[in-house]
């Protein structure tokens, strides 16, 4: 098995189509990583989104971009750190080619998410 981690922001790599797994913490809402991370996924590639467990309302205006950039939510896991640390992993797998014209600039994304 080949592994090559890259560690960087989505919006300085410009990479396309290429990755199999793409990681993010719970840096910015979910649609907004959603628009930067899935054009970057290969068909069939994960998104794994770091989330609080007060998810839902996040996911659910995330909706619309996943689709649109061909991800489908396949799973949420829950994971207890600690008592009072508890988080899930939302994983959104690619399962068509995201429209070439996304993800736009991240001043665009920020202003005007999907």
């Amino acid at each position: 098995m080949n592994i090559h981690l890259i560690h960087g922001r989505a919006e300085e790599l410009g990479i396309f189509n290429e990755f199999d797994i793409i990681m993010a913490r719970a840096v910015a809402k979910l649609n907004i990583l959603v628009e930067m991370a899935l054009p970057m996924l290969k068909i069939n590639g994960y998104f794994v989104a770091f989330k609080s467990i007060h998810y839902q309302e996040e996911l659910d205006q995330a909706k619309h971009a996943i689709e649109l950039l061909g991800g489908k939510v396949e799973k949420i896991i829950n994971y207890t750190l600690t008592e009072d640390l508890q988080h899930v992993y939302i994983l959104i797998r690619k399962i068509k080619h995201s429209p070439k014209i996304y993800p736009r600039s991240f001043a665009k994304i920020k202003k005007s998410p999907l």
